[in-house]
């Protein structure tokens, strides 16, 4: 599964409430930045950006 899907899994699932999606995408945004300046391997990396 890629993040792109998980996050459309999520999007239903939150029955497309606006605040609901834009935490996902917040707190998603915020694992990525964090994540990839630590130099994560890209399984890490997926791990952590999907548990958001």
């Amino acid at each position: 599964m890629t993040i792109a899907r998980l996050l459309e899994a999520m999007i239903a699932y939150s029955e497309r409430n606006i605040h609901n999606i834009d935490r996902l995408i917040r707190v998603r945004t915020y694992a990525k930045t964090i994540g990839e300046p630590e130099g994560l391997d890209r399984d890490t990396q997926f791990i952590l950006e999907s548990i958001f």
